[in-house]
């Protein structure tokens, strides 16, 4: 009976999202008999908590974060080191960008150990980027950085994993990493959607009168990459529809004040976390989400699956999934009037939504399976 391959994941955030959704599809459908899998992450949110009851095994590394704390960096990346050489793990795959430059350096300062110490063991690095930071709207110093630190954490791994061919192609000018980067794009499974009635109760069950409302929707972070604040500039008072967010975030109190300010607390609303939020999808009429930052988004790969037409950026592996004016509308970024064009035209036209809708969840059901993409994953596996 050939050796399991012991795989340990490692992860900032266990706040739930696009990286996070993944570790969890990889941790929990990976083939029993041929690998071990345990999970390192930063905090104690929905991704642990999941993972506990699913019966996968996490290490904390209660320092991990976000953001940029030396200190905490420094000690993250020694205790990352110590549970790499504890576990003895075959493959360290990475996700998010501080978790894949620490865990990649780890990996090789454990081998050129192992090397110097004649031991034959030898770990292998991958890193899944799901958007690369540099190409956030920042400053010119900062994004010279990331792009920095992007290529060193390229160099020092051993296979890069991107989500889309934007991000391929985004990342094609750094020097010595030819051969190195895949594209795998995200897949998810069949999802058991509530109809619009019972998931419009969950969402908002103090709202009875918005029942039979025209709803826009988004389930996202709410952060300032999903560009939710584009979306709020772009409402129309007199359109006779409402804006539901579904999510929790850094950015509300901001979101907030904006829709104070545009004087439309009766028309946008911020619901929070809600658990299982994706079986929810049919609550929408139309899903809107004109992010400034995206890789591949599962919200949008869901919203596809549920039938729901969608209004997005035209950025990253976003143009990849939809075809403009076919399967949904692409916007371009940071631009509120033609957020509210797309989003008249939709209201306006029942038929086109229909026809978008089921022309996305056409593309999704062919192309974005968790099948496919766990398959990929394991060839690349195999292949270390």
């Amino acid at each position: 009976m050939a050796r399991k391959r012991k795989i340990l994941y490692v992860i900032t955030k266990s706040s739930w999202g696009g990286a996070q959704r993944q570790v969890f599809d990889l941790a929990t459908n990976l083939p029993k008999d041929k690998f071990e899998v345990a999970v390192a992450l930063g905090g104690r949110g929905s991704l642990k908590e999941k993972l506990d009851v699913a019966g996968i095994r996490t290490i904390s590394v209660a320092t991990l974060g976000r953001d940029v704390r030396i200190f905490n960096d420094l000690i993250s990346f020694f205790k990352i080191l110590e549970i790499i050489k504890r576990e003895r793990p075959d493959i360290v795959h990475a996700h998010s960008s501080k978790a894949g430059a620490l865990s990649a350096f780890a990996v090789f300062i454990l081998n050129l150990y192992f090397k110097l110490t004649a031991k034959s063991y030898k770990l292998k690095a991958i890193y899944t980027a799901h958007g690369w930071m540099f190409l956030e709207k920042r400053q010119w110093w900062w994004v010279v950085v990331m792009r920095f630190f992007s290529w060193l954490t390229i160099l020092l791994s051993h296979k890069i994993i991107v989500v889309s061919k934007n991000d391929r192609n985004a990342s094609a000018d750094f020097i010595g990493t030819k051969n190195k980067i895949t594209v795998i794009s995200n897949g998810i499974s069949e999802i058991n959607f509530l109809e619009k009635s019972e998931a419009r109760k969950k969402i908002l069950p103090r709202q009875e009168n918005l029942a039979g409302t025209f709803w826009f929707g988004a389930i996202a972070e709410l952060h300032k990459n999903k560009g939710l604040n584009f979306a709020i500039e772009a409402i129309d008072k007199n359109l006779p529809a409402i804006f539901v967010i579904v999510g929790e975030g850094e950015e509300r109190k901001n979101l907030e004040q904006l829709i104070a300010k545009r004087k439309l607390q009766d028309k946008i609303f911020l619901t929070g976390q809600i658990d299982n939020a994706t079986i929810l999808l049919k609550a929408f009429d139309v899903f809107l989400l004109p992010s400034v930052k995206e890789g591949m988004p599962y919200t949008i790969l869901e919203a596809g699956s549920a039938g729901r037409p969608v209004i997005v950026s035209n950025i990253g592996g976003l143009p990849e999934i939809i075809t403009d004016m076919e399967s949904g509308i692409l916007v371009k970024v940071g631009r509120p009037a033609e957020i509210k064009k797309a989003m008249e035209f939709l209201f306006n036209n029942p038929e086109r939504r229909a026809a978008f809708g089921a022309a996305l969840q056409n593309v999704i059901a062919s192309k974005f399976g968790l099948s496919k993409m766990l398959g990929q994953i394991e060839t690349l596996y195999n292949s270390l």
